[in-house]
């Protein structure tokens, strides 16, 4: 009888303990989704600046021609790689941004 009751509270006692490990893994998966969010928001924010930045007619897009000469400054090389994105790769950057219009051009 008494090793029935023992064996009964160690399996409440490990029930209990697996439903607050449930419960902490799920607070801790919403806390990754949303850290990963404001992670991806700050990185759009940085985006744009680069743009606005390479944006220098103010016309709300960006050419190809524009987008290659400033490519060539040192100050935009260190935007884009703040960003991870490797400069070699700016050309497939700009052809994804292109919006498939095929204009040649990527809007701000």
């Amino acid at each position: 009888y008494n090793c029935m009751l023992c064996f009964a509270i160690v399996r409440v006692i490990a029930a209990v303990f697996i439903a607050e490990t449930s419960r902490h893994a799920a607070q801790d998966d919403e806390l990754a989704s949303k850290l990963k969010q404001r992670a991806k928001s700050a990185y759009l924010m940085k985006l744009q600046k680069v743009f606005a930045e390479l944006d220098t007619s103010g016309s709300g897009q960006i050419c190809w021609t524009d987008f290659r000469s400033v490519m060539t400054d040192s100050m935009v090389k260190d935007l884009i790689s703040t960003l991870e994105i490797d400069v070699r790769d700016v050309g497939d950057l700009f052809e994804f941004l292109d919006s498939g219009d095929d204009n040649g051009k990527v809007d701000l």
